[in-house]
């Protein structure tokens, strides 16, 4: 159960909440809310009885807890939307298991999507579209203008490319920019998508969540054939089903890494849900493609990263200049981020990035580098050392590095479980992440 500690504020009979301790929640107590202030920390669901509300709600509302109010059903419309900056809800005075197992549902769910809303509004004030070359100026000018509209977008590019800045970009600029922003990742759904679309195990789904506002469907190409379908009901329509047809006026904006009309033609995804997704096509170019922007990419990320650790680095070393421009970038923008994030780390004490502090080469850095002299290699281990080559050019997103690896993310989530329990003494620590 993903709602643990609750709370219960005011009210003399709470036996009828003794079920929550049979749903696994840890239930304390308090007379009223001026008792309540030293338990509101790490609580995650405050449930008040609405005749308590009198002594006045401002620390409940700051605990930033979802809140839901048992009692008189009057009394909470008076006041519960004005009072509360958080959750509100009703609950029944004499509550059955099964709606308490529904409270804690929706509590759960309302808290995922503040979370996720609370991310994205933080990505929101970095997710600049960097570079003054034309195809990024028509960039910029094709977001401005599918903005503006309400269409399904699907934005497509390698790993790395800033998929996600342009989807921020989009929701920034349209009319839904002061509603939610939510994301999440195809390839970590069940089968099911129950997260997506709700369930009884989940509860209320991110579609019904994000209402009014923006779902970023990441790496849509990775869903089931099941959520293939239901996806596909909802944008013909506006409906999914889940104990009965559920409307949402949700604009769904979907990535993916890999080709999806290729993908439709070899029959790893419904081509009526592509052409559904590709009505406002975005196609993000490889970092390699537009070079003229590196430099201006690299200056930012060095003003921006220096400021954030502390560096007193100013410059880099035309050499350094040089090795950025010449460097293929396997991973690209999220690659130079990383790289000149390093950098700056490395560079510490000094006050210009030279080539020793990137790390990198002219090219594509070799995947495996072969001793001669030594023994040879098994296929285990080369495959080893490749995917942790990936995962590095991919800032160790399993995604991405999955989608690069042509491999299901499951498949590499079960390849680094092996690599654990193997336990080399060489094995990347980022490998437990």
């Amino acid at each position: 159960m993903a709602i643990e500690n609750i709370l219960l504020i005011g009210g003399k009979d709470w036996a009828k909440f003794d079920q929550l301790r049979e749903l696994g929640c840890r239930v304390s107590r308090a007379e009223s809310i001026s008792d309540a202030t030293e338990k509101l920390t790490g609580c995650e669901l405050v449930v008040v009885e609405a005749r308590a509300l009198q002594d006045g709600w401002a620390d409940v509302s700051a605990a930033n807890a979802a809140l839901f109010v048992s009692g008189d059903r009057q009394a909470l419309e008076g006041i519960s939307k004005r009072a509360f900056g958080c959750i509100s809800g009703f609950v029944s005075q004499t509550p059955g298991r099964s709606e308490l197992a529904i409270m804690l549902q929706s509590a759960w769910a309302q808290r995922r999507l503040a979370v996720l809303n609370s991310r994205n509004t933080s990505a929101m004030s970095n997710a600049e579209l960097i570079g003054s070359t034309g195809g990024t100026t028509t960039l910029r000018e094709t977001i401005r203008k599918i903005a503006r509209t309400n269409a399904t977008v699907l934005i497509q590019g390698e790993p790395g490319t800033g998929k996600g800045a342009v989807a921020v970009e989009l929701h920034r600029q349209s009319a839904r920019g002061a509603k939610s922003l939510s994301s999440v990742d195809c390839a970590t759904l069940d089968a099911d998508a129950g997260e997506l679309f709700g369930s009884e195990a989940k509860g209320v789904g991110l579609l019904e969540l994000a209402d009014g506002g923006t779902l970023v469907l990441e790496e849509v190409n990775t869903l089931s054939a099941a959520a293939q379908e239901r996806l596909l009901q909802f944008l013909q329509e506006g409906t999914f089903h889940r104990l009965g047809a559920v409307r949402s006026d949700v604009r769904i904006v979907a990535t993916a890494s890999v080709d999806l009309a290729a993908n439709c033609k070899r029959g790893a995804f419904r081509e009526d849900l592509f052409l559904r997704l590709n009505i406002a096509p975005v196609h993000l170019v490889p970092l390699r493609e537009r070079r003229e922007d590196i430099g201006e990419l690299s200056e930012h990320f060095r003003q921006q990263l220096s400021a954030r650790y502390g560096s007193n680095v100013v410059a880099f070393s035309p050499t350094a200049l040089k090795a950025l421009n010449d460097y293929a970038w396997p991973g690209n923008i999220a690659e130079l981020e990383h790289v000149i994030g390093r950098a700056v780390i490395i560079a510490a004490g000094k006050t210009v990035i030279e080539p020793e502090h990137l790390h990198i080469e002219g090219g594509f850095a070799p995947t495996v580098r072969v001793d001669e002299n030594g023994p040879v290699q098994t296929l285990d281990e080369v495959e080893r050392r490749h995917i942790f080559y990936v995962l590095e050019q991919c800032q160790w997103n399993r995604t991405h590095a999955a989608v690069k690896l042509g491999i299901s993310i499951r498949t590499l989530r079960n390849k680094l479980r092996e690599y654990r329990t193997a336990a080399a003494d060489n094995t990347p620590q980022q490998e437990a992440a």
